[in-house]
This record gives C-alpha cells, sequence and structure tokens, in this order.
C-alpha cells in the first residue's frame, strides 16, 4: 500500500495506539496541547465509522469548527459546563422575582401635607436693634491726697450732698471725701465724662440742629482710663456722682426704619442687657443719604438704674406695634388679584380674603374673614392654586 490511503495517494493519519489508519473519513487532526484552541475538518461519515453512504456534490468543502479542550483520542470533544454555570439562568430568574415581591412589599409614601399653623390673636412689632451710647450729667470726684482708697458706699447708692462716699489715707490721718452734688454714686469712671458732658454736646441743648453724622461714634474709644484701685495719688478721680434725671441715647439706626420719626414722638425702648424697659421721645435724626442715621433719644420718664453706670448697651427701638390677628408673612398669596390666606377645613382648603394692617419681620396682622383659631397653610406647591385644589370664597 506504501502508506497510501484507499483514496488514492492521500496520507493516513495515525491514531491514539500509533497505528495508521485509512484517512478520509475523520479527516487529519495533529494533536495539540491540553485546553488550546485548534481547527478540525469534519467529514461526514456513517454510523460506526463506515463510508459515506453518498458522495458528496461536487464543489463541496469540508466544515472547519473550532474546538477547544483536550487533544484526545476523540479530536478535541468540548469538557461539559461546570454545574453552577448550568444553574446561573436559574439564579437570574429567581433574583428577579425576588426583586419584584420585594418592591411590591413597601409601602407607598404619601405626598408631604403643605406646612400649617394656626390664626392667633396677639401683637406683632417693628423695630431695629443697636449699640447706644449713653450719655448723662456726671460730676466726677478727685482724690485729695496719695494713699489707700475705702468705699463708703456701694455702686448705685442714691446720696445727698455732703454724704462721706470714700476714705483716702491711712487710718490714723484719713479724709473723707464727701459728694458735691445729689446722685448715684459710681465707681466706673472712664474718662469721657467732660467730652460727653450735656453742655459741651451743643447740640444737645439745640434739639438736635446739628447733630453729627453716625461716623462721630464710631470714632469715640470704649474709655480713655482705668480708675484707681486700692490706692489712689492726689488729683485721680475715684468716683462720680451721676444725675439720672435726664438720659440720653444716641444710636446708628437703619435709614429705612427711622425715616419717618419726627422730633417729640415717643418710643419705648428694650434694654436687654439690663432686662427692662424705659420710655423715650425722639430728640434729632440727622440727615444724610446714607443707610445709617443719627438717632438722638431723650428719656422722657426715670430709667433703669443699671443704665446709669454704662457707657454703652444694646438697645431695642420699638417703631410700631399693632394686635389683631396675626399669621406668618409666608401665609399670604394672590388668588385672582386678592391678597389672602389658604384655610384649612379637613378637605381641599379655601381661600380666604384678608387686609394686612401691620408687618413685622415675619409676622403680619390681618383684617378679613378669619377666625382666631383657624388653620392656614404656609406652603404652596404652585402659585395661585393649593396642593390638591380648593375654592375660593
Amino acid at each position: 500500500m506504501n502508506g497510501r490511503g484507499p483514496r488514492g495517494g492521500q496520507k493516513g493519519s495515525r491514531g491514539a495506539g500509533g497505528d495508521r489508519r485509512a484517512g478520509g473519513a475523520r479527516g487529519y487532526r495533529r494533536p495539540r496541547k491540553p485546553g488550546t484552541p485548534h481547527l478540525a475538518v469534519i467529514r461526514p461519515q456513517a454510523p460506526g465509522g463506515a463510508a459515506p453512504q453518498a458522495p458528496q456534490a461536487p464543489g463541496a468543502r469540508p466544515r472547519l469548527v473550532m474546538l477547544r479542550g483536550r487533544a484526545g483520542p476523540q479530536g478535541g470533544a468540548r469538557r461539559p459546563a461546570a454545574p453552577w454555570r448550568r444553574a446561573l439562568p436559574v439564579l437570574a430568574a429567581l433574583a428577579a422575582v425576588l426583586g419584584i415581591v420585594a418592591l411590591s412589599a413597601l409601602p407607598l409614601r404619601p405626598a408631604a401635607a403643605p406646612a400649617t399653623v394656626p390664626v392667633r390673636r396677639d401683637a406683632v412689632e417693628l423695630g431695629f436693634a443697636a449699640q447706644a451710647l449713653v450719655v448723662r450729667e456726671e460730676r466726677v470726684q478727685v482724690a485729695t491726697r496719695d494713699g489707700p482708697v475705702e468705699r463708703l458706699v456701694p455702686a448705685g447708692r442714691v446720696v445727698r450732698v455732703g454724704t462721706p462716699v470714700v476714705r483716702i489715707g491711712p487710718p490714723n490721718a484719713a479724709e473723707e471725701i464727701t459728694a458735691e452734688v445729689p446722685g448715684s454714686v459710681s465707681f466706673a469712671v472712664d474718662g469721657l465724662e467732660e467730652e460727653l458732658d450735656p453742655d459741651a454736646l451743643a447740640w444737645l441743648g439745640a434739639g438736635g440742629r446739628g447733630a453729627p453724622d453716625p461716623a462721630w461714634l464710631d470714632g469715640l474709644p470704649a474709655r480713655r482710663l482705668e480708675p484707681p484701685v486700692g490706692t489712689a495719688r492726689a488729683g485721680e478721680p475715684v468716683f462720680k456722682i451721676v444725675d439720672g434725671s435726664r438720659v440720653w441715647l444716641v444710636a446708628a439706626a437703619p435709614a429705612e426704619a427711622v425715616r419717618s420719626l419726627a422730633p417729640g414722638e415717643p418710643l419705648p425702648v428694650e434694654l436687654p442687657d439690663l432686662r427692662a424697659r424705659a420710655a423715650f421721645t425722639v430728640l434729632t435724626l440727622s440727615a444724610g443719604a446714607g443707610e445709617r442715621r443719627l438717632l438722638v433719644l431723650e428719656s422722657a420718664a426715670p430709667v433703669p438704674d443699671g443704665l446709669l453706670h454704662v457707657r454703652r448697651t444694646e438697645i431695642r427701638v420699638v417703631l410700631r406695634r399693632w394686635s389683631g390677628l396675626v399669621v406668618p408673612a409666608t401665609a399670604l398669596t394672590h388668588e385672582g388679584g386678592r391678597l389672602g390666606v389658604w384655610v384649612e377645613d379637613g378637605g381641599a382648603g379655601h381661600f380666604v380674603p384678608v387686609k394686612v394692617v401691620g408687618q413685622g419681620l415675619d409676622q403680619v396682622v390681618v383684617e378679613g374673614g378669619l377666625r382666631e383659631g383657624e388653620v392656614v397653610r404656609v406652603s404652596r406647591t404652585s402659585a395661585g392654586s393649593p396642593p390638591g385644589g380648593g375654592r375660593q370664597q
């Protein structure tokens, strides 16, 4: 045979046992390394390895396929898939079903209800806060000799003329210094007493005419000297007597808030640092086009004692005050060109027109068809219509 196959000159192939077999039925296969892909020629054959029952069509070519696996006696059979790979489609379907069930079990979150507040009967104030300079009549008294200082009366004590206030000098040769004028005793001497004396501020006596601008306040120091403690030298200030019958407050106020004030207008003033209130009147308001105006207030009644012993203090000036039905400013809205509020009624709510008679920073006093205790909305889903619709009245 000379190594020739039955199909005329085609070489045979060597099997796993090393013997040469007739080629043509299974094709030529070269052994490959395990796990490497390779091409194989697939020819049709009868069961049991017999020759094909029908000849190939003229021009037909063998079918090439890519095989991956171990090279073996059967020519690169595909390795069966691992069990976990076969289970992947089932696991994916199960996860999808479980996800749908979990989502359907979650409770639906209802739409947020609009915020509401009850209508109440109260008062609304409009004002401003500032730091004020305290001006008053003060008499400073000085030490008559060197030596230790002993206080004979407490600060704030109202004394008459001739009342001993301090004793200065050694015990065997001490001298008493008495009050030269009646008033309240203060040991807080700051060196500004002469500079801020009402007689030195000519514009105070002139009804405020010629008052400086707010920059004058900015240039004043907190104090110009420290009072002696324990001992003093002759000529040093040791105490002062304050006349509390007339007190002035000078503050830089926002021009927008105080532009309508007139001299002589009464203004209640809150003193947060002293937890007190006092009655004042407008003395003057400086002119100018800036954002601040110098506002000067004069006491209209006796002031709290604490105001006689501080140079600066926080004040809150109440410019306007209204009483009535109060709602938040954010409850106001416009419907059909009318100003009003939306009132809760257990359903979609209804619109009630109102009139604003007073407005503070965030609260308003209104008149109209509202009643105390009714609940109004302070948030809207869109301008011009309440959440969920509603009716107007």
